[in-house]
């Protein structure tokens, strides 16, 4: 995992939505876009992170390795 990456606020509320278990259609639906285009916003996020597996996202959001907005 990569120290310091910057992600979108749509990244990070997609971080955030993995890491309380949604599926990649139910986050797709949430944000109203296709499950194409999000399952290509996840490769670049994993690519950011250097991750190879999503559930390496939502492990980072639980761990704090990736900044979420305290309100939520």
């Amino acid at each position: 995992m990569r120290k310091n990456v910057i992600l979108s606020e749509k990244e990070k509320d997609i971080a955030y939505m993995m890491s309380r278990g949604f599926t990649v259609q139910c986050i797709a639906d949430e944000m109203g876009i296709s499950k194409q285009k999000l399952e290509w916003m996840i490769v670049t996020m994993k690519n950011k992170l250097h991750c190879t597996k999503n559930s390496e996202i939502a492990r980072s959001v639980i761990r704090k390795e990736i900044a979420i907005d305290g309100d939520r």
